[in-house]
Formats: structure tokens, C-alpha cells, sequence
């Protein structure tokens, strides 16, 4: 499995804010809630056979898992 990991609450800043406030509230309200759950309560870095640091947008990283 690979894994993403990065700023999440920077999607709501760039192109998702850019578009309109309803999009932003719904990314903020649903999506960065629900990802914030998955990760405390799975934790899928540790299950990850990869993980991509994506925390500097310019700059990812392969890591291992």
C-alpha cells in the first residue's frame, strides 16, 4: 500500500479555497474531519509499504513505510 502524507488543511488554502467558500466549508467540515479520524484510529502510515512525504508541496519524499 502506498501512502500520501502531507499539509492536509493546505488543499483547503490553495485551489479549494480558490473556488468558492461553500467548497471550502464542505473540504473542511467532511473531508479534513474524516481524515483526522482515519489516521488516529487505523494509522495507515504504519501499514504503509510506502509513504510519499508530500509535506513540501515542491519537494516529496519516498519513505519507507
Amino acid at each position: 500500500m502506498i501512502k500520501v502524507r502531507g499539509d492536509a488543511s493546505a488543499l483547503v488554502r490553495g485551489p479549494v479555497a480558490a473556488s468558492n467558500s461553500e467548497a471550502e466549508d464542505l473540504h473542511r467540515g467532511r473531508y479534513l474531519l474524516t481524515e483526522r479520524l482515519y489516521v488516529a484510529e487505523v494509522g495507515p502510515l504504519r501499514l504503509a509499504d510506502v509513504v510519499i512525504d508530500n509535506t513540501v508541496f515542491s519537494r516529496p519524499q519516498i519513505m519507507q513505510g
